[in-house]
């Protein structure tokens, strides 16, 4: 931000009679030496002025200012601790300082707080969106409110004509020279000799605002750009690339600020840019909104020359059906060439005219509402792939970033490309939903060794141990709901910064969408007004997405002794081959049925289950007592019947071969001990009756109570068909009391089994401990990270095939296929880091998702779209929570609730400097076995799905899977990327998920994505070959991939040098200008 303290100090001065609110304050800040700093509280004199938060030397307002907060991005809230009313706390967006204030009374903090939340930018631009939402609906034609401000420079228009006899407009002094036309970055801490002022502002500027999404993430506007004859030889150097860039003034704004730049082409006569400038309903402009194109070219010492400027209103050119030509004019008022702005309407499919009010184009590029129609009859078209337009995606993503491009194709027609990245609130909620199962479970599990009284010493002792590991594990769980819970303010990803810090660690490093929205030309015009007779009735318009996510790896740990592979083989084993052990174990577990494990959880539900149906079958015999009659056959055999089934489920459930040698076990080590009239079956068995009952025993009673209800209520329904009720005897009325009596008996031997089979399974469990406290966390963590991109695949991909019936059969038959691409070296951290992320994506064999239908709420929350997770460690079940429009659409079995597995396989290549160290001095053996493993599960799902369907590419899913395994089983290439490449097409053609991951998801990532997508454009949609380095350098430089790097560390740089670079493989080379130094 670049500001004049001694400006500032006079605004604070003299501001006093238009600031929204002053008085005293108290600050706590840190003061003291460097070395010994401590929190005092200062009064101080605080003054608010518009987005501008004062606080002076003094609480005396006549004191000097001290400093100024800049309110954007900033966050208030009121201190939580009940004695503390009169506090608040200031936060800002993507910094986890805080300042604390103190007010004199409770009231007037809540005015502070109030007065600070309504003086950001947000919340003006929410008044101003609700201003012209009135105006729309009063249908009021008058342009004042849409009209510049006073001060702000008037338009003095040359019109002349070209050759082709479109206009060109010249516009000379449209806004002063002296303007602000460079971005704002801030400077924090900035000094000037003579005063000192600190700006505490922690966001800086984007060059263009992230799209709501609260409508639609289709651009309202999208410009095309070309320049033609350029005068290269006077003020052009022809060896260097030229760049547009674009800056705007939205009224009331007095100020341009940069929203656009193009991608660089090399100096040419005639000059065409693929990349185009869009807008989008959360950018506001109108048709006074005001853009100036600046001609630049970048010198070698990094520089920049401006050759040539011109301005324009959005009304000049939105009304044309033909490009609007620019004259571009140097300083001196000479023409240096001519640049034509083209409008594509793909988007918005209103025909306007000069004839066309002002409110129907503001209609146009302001309205919010449904984008079918409006009052004037103009149409948004919303095409397929728009996340704003589908409430399950809405609710899942938010803060999109948007960039179009124009590409050529083979065919002499263009392709239209909108690439988008978005953040996901389930970076936050899965973990944090996984959190609170994890704390259930392990309180459940120390309330069931509690219960256990009587045991020989050395199970005594494990058994205090290990509940104290539980209580350890329980309080850091908490501590992670809490961190999770403080962080979900601001935004919705944790960057690539914040990786190693611990209070951050089951959150996945860097989640967000890559989409890829892609429509051919031929289609776009057969789409517009004109062509609506030939068009068909929704476009063909194809998307592509991409999950990308950090490696799920405990940061926080290290990798002083590897990662999880490492710590989970045997210590006497040798490393290499232990680890190639424990990854050959950790895939065998998806073939073992652990049921012992899942035992507790599946008791859980069948015992609910069973009460339910006691509840149901209690409840038609005590309304047949009370009018004197007997229920139905039907109702009543029916709820019987599920009683039964239920009952002898649980029962046969509790044979479990662990679970008896674990009760027999321990019963015979106490009845051996001195306090054998004691032991746990004794103990724990003991019926209403008094009686005392063996395991087997006990087992069998439940079944002989279960008999006797059956019997009892056949006998009751038998009768009632003999004689009718009226007329029976005294001694032949029902017996319903016995019938309830043996109903609640029944319920109580099978609470009391149940009871001690979990028991049992504590006993297991304290027998047979797997892994210490430290190995377990560490697996929790990196799972925790594995799920929340799992969870945001699935949902994704379910969501967005919800109209291809095929599709979701097969994932009901078969599983969904979930495609993780890894970028990780072999060598050092790396590897520990690999070791940790194919523990986390192999243990997703133990998670089914399942579908339900959402409750319908009123309002714009849409907490009750989001999944939700249930079951214990070892066995998950995701609950996807559909709006009822979206679940009628599903297929019988997943709208009956029948779950479905995922189907994951694991990719690796390792493209960097480190990399080709493994390749020479370390080993590659590790990326090979998870290679050769994912290959065979790749190989046997795709069987499954030809078997079934997709018989036209059946041929070549065939060919590409045998160069797949030739490129993995007999290739000796290093860096074999072509592995990654067919992998990731394969799962494309079996309609996978695709998830890519390297170490924070910022620069590998980057260079996989953008080479991905341009692959895509090649092979499905013909875009020209010769386009296929402009194309992919356009996507890395201009594209959203690059401000992902500024997202996360501040810097739109991708963080490698260039002798990293010369061991990268050429197709994932960034182009010149967009790497250096940075943060990784």
């Amino acid at each position: 931000m670049r500001y004049n303290a001694s400006e500032l100090k006079q605004m604070a001065i003299t501001s006093a009679k238009l600031c929204a609110k002053e008085g005293v304050l108290s600050l706590r800040e840190k003061e003291g030496k460097l070395w010994n700093k401590t929190d005092v509280l200062t009064e101080r004199w605080c003054r608010l002025v518009d987005n501008l938060f004062f606080y002076f030397k003094t609480k005396d307002m006549g004191s000097d200012p001290h400093g100024v907060f800049v309110l954007e991005g900033s966050h208030v809230r009121p201190v939580s601790d009940s004695t503390q009313e009169c506090a608040f706390i200031l936060e800002f967006d993507g910094d986890n300082r805080s300042t604390y204030f103190l007010a004199s009374e409770p009231a007037e903090a809540k005015q502070w707080i109030k007065a600070l939340e309504d003086a950001n930018y947000t919340k003006l631009k929410e008044k101003y969106e609700m201003l012209m939402k009135q105006q729309n609906m009063l249908g009021e034609s008058s342009q004042q409110n849409l009209q510049p401000p006073s001060s702000m420079p008037q338009t003095i228009i040359k019109e002349t004509r070209s050759a082709n006899s479109s206009p060109m407009l010249s516009r000379r002094k449209l806004i002063p020279k002296d303007y602000n036309m460079t971005l704002s970055d801030v400077e924090v801490g900035t000094e000037t000799k003579k005063k000192k002022m600190k700006v505490k502002n922690r966001r800086k500027n984007v060059v263009l605002s992230p799209v709501s999404l609260h409508d639609s993430v289709l651009p309202v506007l999208e410009l095309g750009l070309s320049c033609v004859d350029l005068n290269i030889a006077k003020t052009i150097d022809h060896k260097r690339s030229i760049q547009i860039r674009v800056f705007s003034l939205l009224p009331p704004a007095t100020d341009l600020t940069q929203v656009f730049k193009t991608d660089q082409v090399k100096a040419a006569s005639d000059v065409h840019f693929v990349a185009t400038l869009s807008f989008y309903q959360s950018h506001l402009i109108t048709p006074h909104t005001v853009l100036r194109f600046v001609l630049v070219q970048k010198k070698e010492n990094g520089t920049i020359d401006t050759l040539g400027f011109t301005n324009c209103n959005v009304s000049d050119f939105f009304y044309l059906t033909k490009p609007l030509t620019l004259s571009l004019e140097y300083q001196d008022n000479t023409c240096i060439g001519v640049l034509n702005l083209t409008v594509h309407r793909e988007y918005v499919s209103a025909q306007l005219t000069r004839s066309s009010s002002e409110t129907q184009l503001s209609t146009v590029l302001l309205s919010h509402g449904s984008p079918s129609s409006d009052a004037n009859g103009l149409k948004v078209d919303a095409s397929y792939g728009d996340i704003g337009q589908v409430p399950n995606l809405k609710s899942l993503y938010c803060e999109a970033i948007s960039r179009t491009y124009k590409f050529p194709t083979t065919n002499k027609g263009f392709l239209s490309v909108q690439e988008i990245m978005l953040e996901t609130r389930l970076s936050f909620h899965v973990p944090l939903e996984y959190l609170k199962l994890l704390i259930d479970q392990e309180t459940r599990f120390i309330g069931t060794l509690n219960s256990i009284k009587y045991l020989v010493d050395y199970l005594q002792q494990t058994k205090i141990k290990q509940a104290q590991n539980k209580e350890k594990l329980i309080q850091q769980y908490q501590e992670g709901v809490k961190n999770i819970v403080d962080r979900r303010r601001g935004p919705s990803f944790k960057a690539s910064m914040q990786k190693t810090e611990k209070e951050y660690e089951f959150i996945p490093t860097n989640l967000h969408l890559q989409r890829m929205r892609v429509q051919h030309s031929d289609c776009i015009s057969a789409s517009t007004p004109e062509n609506t007779e030939n068009a068909s009735s929704s476009p063909p318009v194809r998307v592509y997405d991409i999950i990308t996510v950090g490696a799920a790896t405990a940061h926080c740990f290290k990798y002083k002794q590897g990662g999880l592979l490492s710590l989970m083989s045997s210590s006497s084993e040798k490393v290499k081959k232990g680890r190639e052990l424990a990854l050959t174990s950790l895939c065998n577990q998806e073939n073992l049925k652990n049921d012992i494990a899942e035992l507790p959880v599946t008791i859980s539900d069948l015992q609910k289950e069973v009460k339910s149906h006691i509840s149901t079958i209690e409840t038609l015999i005590l309304a047949g007592k009370e009018c004197n009659t007997v229920p139905t056959r039907t109702s009543a055999e029916m709820a019987v019947t599920m009683l039964s089934d239920k009952t002898c489920l649980l029962v046969s459930l509790l044979d479990n071969e662990d679970l008896c040698k674990a009760l027999s076990k321990i019963s015979n080590d106490l009845n051996g001990s001195s306090s054998a009239g004691n032991s746990l079956l004794n103990a724990s068995t003991k019926l209403v009756s008094g009686s005392s009952l063996e395991w087997e025993e006990l087992k069998s009673s439940v079944k002989t109570k279960l008999s006797e209800i059956i019997a009892k209520v056949h006998t009751m329904l038998d009768n009632a068909n003999l004689v009718e009720i009226d007329d029976l005897a005294s001694n032949t009325v029902p017996d319903y009391d016995s019938i309830v009596l043996n109903l609640n008996e029944l319920e109580t031997r099978l609470s009391t089994v149940c009871n001690l089979a979990m028991q049992g399974h504590a006993i297991h469990s304290l027998i047979h401990i797997q892994g210490s406290t430290d190995l377990i966390y560490r697996r929790d963590v990196v799972f925790s990270q594995v799920l929340s991109s799992c969870v945001c695949g699935v949902s994704t991909a379910l969501f967005s095939f919800i109209h291809d019936t095929e599709y979701l059969n097969n994932i009901s038959n078969h599983g969904m296929l979930i495609h993780f691409e890894s970028l990780l070296s072999t060598y050092k951290n790396e590897l520990g880091m690999l070791e940790d992320h194919v523990v986390g994506i192999y243990d997703l064999h133990k998670v089914s998702f399942c579908c339900e239908k959402s409750k319908e709420q009123d309002g714009d929350d849409m907490d009750h779209l989001l999944p939700t997770i249930h079951g214990t460690r070892n066995r998950i079940t995701v609950r996807l929570h559909l709006d009822p429009q979206t679940f009628v659409k599903l297929p019988d079995s997943l709208r009956s609730g029948a779950p479905f597995k995922v189907v994951p396989v694991l990719f690796n290549i390792g493209i960097n400097e480190e990399q080709t160290l493994a390749e020479k001095i370390g080993s590659t053996s590790l990326q090979d076995c998870i290679n050769v493993e994912s290959l065979s599960r790749l190989s046997s799902y795709s069987e499954k799905i030809i078997q079934n369907s997709m018989t036209s590419q059946a041929g070549e899913i065939e060919s590409k899977l045998n160069k797949l395994k030739e490129a993995i089983n007999f290739s000796k290439k290093n860096k074999n990327v072509e592995i990654l490449h067919l992998s990731s097409e394969i799962s494309r053609m079996l309609k996978g998920v695709r998830v890519t991951s390297c170490k924070s998801a910022k620069d590998r990532t980057a260079m996989s994505v953008t080479l991905e997508q341009v692959q895509i454009l090649i092979n499905n949609h013909q875009l020209s070959p010769n386009e296929f380095s402009r194309a992919l350098n356009c996507m890395r430089s201009e594209g959203t991939r690059r401000e992902n790097t500024r997202k996360n560390v501040g810097v739109r740089k991708y963080a490698f040098t260039s002798v990293q670079l010369m061991t990268f493989p050429k197709l994932y080379r960034p182009p010149d200008g967009t790497y250096g130094k940075s943060e990784s």
